[in-house]
Parts: structure tokens; C-alpha cells; sequence
């Protein structure tokens, strides 16, 4: 009678050892802080993307260090482009509030301007001007400037940005110059402005063919 022997015991092999992302042979996935900070830094000129591009790079550094997610360079370069645009974006916020501001200034200008009461329309100029302006320039001194420019001219009708772009003098108001229809003709209207801060101006000066109120006997 033949006999069988028992097969032999099964001796457990070891464990199989659990993927892991820092294995050659495992894919790495991409980082979703890295991507989005590099996305909202390249739109960050619209401002609060700015700052949200950047803190998105600053985690998307952190969690891609040690090679556990790719977008670590794209977290990195996000970082000061963010900053770029950042500051880039201030600066023009900066600047429609100023050309807000003077276009809301001229609005004024040529409503003092056109006005039929000569001494309405010099209140109406001192409250657009600086206070260096102000101080040196009199009522009554504006009040004729103004009805020598009435006289003269007669009422202003129209007020457009002119072509001509006066260079600026260093240490001297920035001028603009402007093309001012009046009932009488065209005439040029040069304005020197003054910077009360960061997103208001004053009238420093304003000119009419040559004639200023800080002048006005040359009307």
C-alpha cells in the first residue's frame, strides 16, 4: 500500500511593501497649490488674485518639498510674479482714481467756466484749486481774471484733451493742456496741477491764451 507524506508547511512570505509616491516607479501627482498659484499670479494685475496666487505658492512650496508632488517650480516662479502684479496692479488702481478724479475736475472747470455770473464762477474755481493757489490769489483778483477771460472769449462751450503734450520741467506742477471752444473761438486752456496725494489733485494753476488769475493784469 503506498503511503503519501503530508505536502510541507507554508512558510509566509514577507509582506508586500505599500506604493509610495517617493518610488521612481510610482507616478507623483501634480500639486493643485502649485498650479493655481502660478495660474492667479499671471492674472494677478487684477489684485486680489495677486494675493491669492501668492499664498497658493507659498502652500504649493511647501507641499511639493521633498519630491511628493510635482509644481514645484511652477510654485516658485509664482511667488514673485505674484509680487509683480501685485504691485502692478496698485499702481494702476492708483491710476484711474487720479484720471477719475481730474475728469471730474474738468467737469467742474467747464461748469464754472460757463456759468453767467462771473463771481459764481470764481467760487466755483477756488474750490478745484491748491491751497498754495488759494493763498495767493485773491477774490477779487480771480473774479476779474475770470470776467477779462468772459470779455474777452465769452462763455466757455466745449472742453477736449489736446494733441499737445508739454514736456515736464523737473521741480515744476505738471501741466496739461487742453483745447477750451469758447463763444468767441477756440483758445488754449493749460492747467497745472498739484498733488495733494495719492489719489486726489488740485489746480495749481490755470492759463487761458497766456492769461492766469496768479496774473491777471495780462488778461
Amino acid at each position: 500500500m503506498t503511503q503519501f507524506s503530508p505536502p510541507p508547511p507554508q512558510v509566509p512570505g514577507p509582506a508586500p511593501v505599500p506604493a509610495h509616491p517617493d518610488r521612481p516607479d510610482q507616478p507623483r501627482s501634480w500639486s493643485a497649490s502649485a498650479i493655481g498659484g502660478f495660474v492667479l499670479s499671471l492674472i494677478g494685475c487684477v489684485g486680489v488674485t495677486a494675493v491669492l496666487g501668492l499664498i497658493l505658492a507659498i502652500v504649493g512650496v511647501a507641499r511639493t518639498s521633498g519630491g511628493v508632488r510635482r509644481g514645484r517650480g511652477l510654485a516658485i516662479a509664482a511667488i514673485p510674479i505674484s509680487v509683480l502684479t501685485g504691485v502692478f496692479s496698485v499702481f494702476l488702481l492708483l491710476g484711474l482714481l487720479l484720471a477719475q478724479s481730474f475728469m471730474a475736475q474738468l467737469n467742474d472747470v467747464k461748469a464754472a467756466l460757463s456759468s453767467a455770473d462771473a463771481a459764481s464762477a470764481a467760487v466755483a474755481l477756488r474750490g478745484l484749486c491748491s491751497d498754495d493757489f488759494n493763498a495767493t490769489v485773491s477774490d477779487d483778483d480771480l473774479r476779474r481774471w475770470v470776467e477779462e477771460v468772459r470779455a474777452k472769449h465769452g462763455k466757455l462751450v466745449n472742453l477736449g484733451l489736446s494733441t499737445s503734450r508739454p514736456r515736464p520741467v523737473p521741480g515744476e506742477p505738471r501741466s496739461l493742456v487742453l483745447e477750451a471752444k469758447f463763444v468767441n473761438g477756440p483758445a488754449a486752456l493749460k492747467i497745472k496741477l498739484a498733488r495733494e496725494d495719492l489719489t486726489h489733485q488740485t489746480i495749481d494753476d490755470i492759463e487761458i491764451d497766456g492769461s492766469s488769475p496768479r496774473n491777471a493784469d495780462g488778461a
